[in-house]
């Protein structure tokens, strides 16, 4: 049990190293603080983030079914980094054009 409050000893820029698509979890209360979690992911280049809610460390034992559905995910669709602003708009000129299409 100490390993949780001991480990891992990894300096965040070694982290920029990992270039393979990598899915960080956690859940919204972890024993892994949320500031370490947004430390890991951010300095993982093409990581992607997935919080589970109102789980704990525990999630795969607590909900599999949930846990096993995001990995699945993550191996099944093939990674496209986002770009938050391009992608934010790209998205809500479709939705802008969806609504004009529907309320006609």
């Amino acid at each position: 049990m100490q390993i949780l409050f001991d480990e891992p000893h990894i300096e965040p820029t070694a982290l920029e190293a990992i270039t393979a698509p990598t899915l960080v979890m956690a859940s919204d209360h972890d024993l892994i603080r949320d500031e370490h979690t947004l430390e890991i992911y951010h300095h993982i280049p093409n990581g992607q983030l997935g919080i589970f809610p109102n789980a704990t460390h525990m999630i795969p034992y607590d909900d599999p079914t949930l846990f096993n559905a995001t990995v699945e995910r993550f191996f099944r669709e093939p990674f496209a980094r986002k770009d938050r602003v391009k992608d934010f708009f790209k998205s809500f000129q479709a939705m802008q054009t969806a609504t004009a299409v529907n309320s006609r």
